[in-house]
């Protein structure tokens, strides 16, 4: 099986990750929590830091930091000539950390830490993607980051912007037996 290829495969990988990193060290047996998803909506009159902050509120009893929180992926479908048809996966990840009140160096030194661990998790991605050529392609042309903060009591970080390129053909593909006679 692929690593990336569907919305569960992609959960578990970016769990996994959030798992093996060892800054994170996200133990899915722990009463704390260093990894959870969320599904942001793409409405752009809704606000996506306000969606954030509000998840943030429900489970912030058992965050731990640093924290990876995964955004659900959209997907552009695109192929030449209907040739190679690809699945392009355009998610993101959140790495946030708790900031001491009204100490700016700090806030400074989280957003340092932040985007260096999501880059180590780019970096992990990107050597799988080399090392499994037929698994699918990293799109580093739309991979970007941004820093984010205040979200709740203190928390700032860095979401970072993935876009995975896979194989559409098999998906695509006319399945005569799923459908009635019309």
């Amino acid at each position: 099986m692929k690593l990336i290829e569907s919305h569960s495969t992609y959960t578990t990988a970016f769990r996994n990750l959030a798992i093996a990193h060892k800054d994170i060290l996200h133990d899915p047996n722990s009463d704390k929590t260093n990894f959870a998803r969320i599904v942001l909506n793409r409405d752009p009159y809704l606000n996506s830091h306000a969606e954030i902050r509000e998840f943030l509120t429900a489970i912030e009893s058992t965050l731990a930091t640093p924290f990876m929180l995964l955004q659900s992926y959209v997907v552009d479908y695109v192929a030449k000539n209907r040739d190679n048809k690809r699945k392009v996966m355009q998610g993101a990840f959140i790495i946030l950390d708790k900031v001491e009140e009204d100490n700016f160096n700090n806030q400074e030194e989280v957003f340092d830490k932040t985007e260096r661990i999501g880059e180590e998790l780019l970096g992990w991605l990107d050597n799988y993607y080399l090392e499994n050529m037929g698994d699918g392609i990293l799109e580093h042309s739309a991979n970007e980051n941004e820093k984010i903060g205040k979200i709740l009591d203190g928390y700032y970080g860095t979401r970072f912007h993935v876009a995975i390129n896979i194989s559409a053909e098999s998906k695509l593909a006319f399945k005569p037996d799923q459908f009635n006679e019309i």
